[in-house]
């Protein structure tokens, strides 16, 4: 039976601010899909894309990338992130 939705968001958000050194209080989920033979979940979070301090649009929307957390269904094993593209 594969983990709960919930216990995999958890895993995935954990696992990204880890790996990337990106605060939780940044990551906002996106989408969250068991895959179609339920051994994995894919959860998308969005981060704000890191600017050059240089950049002079410091008053305009600020920009978010999207990683997409490949999650074991089964046991919680970080499979994979990736970058997601639109």
């Amino acid at each position: 039976m594969p983990m709960e939705v919930r216990d995999a968001a958890r895993s995935a958000a954990k696992y990204m601010s880890e790996v990337l050194s990106i605060p939780l209080g940044q990551l906002l989920l996106e989408e969250i899909e068991l895959s179609t033979d339920a051994q994995s979940w894919n959860v998308t979070f969005s981060y704000p894309t890191p600017r050059d301090p240089e950049d002079l649009a410091i008053y305009a929307v600020k920009p978010r990338s999207l990683k997409t957390v490949r999650i074991n269904a089964s046991d919680g094993r970080l499979e994979s992130i990736k970058i997601r593209t639109v």
